[in-house]
């Protein structure tokens, strides 16, 4: 069980990292005024599946914790939905404004991932 928190809290860490990263990226190109490069959305993709791979090991250390918080888990579920809004969103936003757009959702999903934290 151990083995599995401490994955849970290296996966946080890496993931958040990866999202700063992420969110330089897309700023530089927002105040470019281009679309969002592939640098970017290689980054995004790596934050969304090393924030999925923490949600299925979260899962698994949930079920085998009584002691999980509520909100902890619905927080955990909603940072799955920035990505799916930027996505459905991409096709009819302006060219110039998709990084605009993305930096949002990216800092839509710090606040929850803080959120995440803090109810522990």
């Amino acid at each position: 069980m151990n083995h599995l928190i401490n994955l849970h809290q290296r996966l946080l860490i890496t993931s958040v990292t990866v999202l700063f990263l992420a969110m330089a990226s897309v700023a530089f190109d927002w105040w470019r005024h281009r679309d969002v490069s592939q640098v970017s959305y290689a980054v995004m993709v790596i934050m969304w599946l090393l924030l999925f791979s923490n949600a299925v090991v979260g899962g698994m250390v949930a079920r085998q914790s009584a002691n999980v918080s509520g909100l902890h888990i619905l927080y955990g579920v909603l940072i799955f939905w920035p990505p799916a809004v930027m996505w459905y969103l991409r096709r009819w936003i302006d060219v110039r404004l998709r990084a605009r757009y993305c930096f949002l959702g990216l800092l839509i999903t710090a606040v929850l991932i803080h959120r995440v934290v803090a109810t522990g």
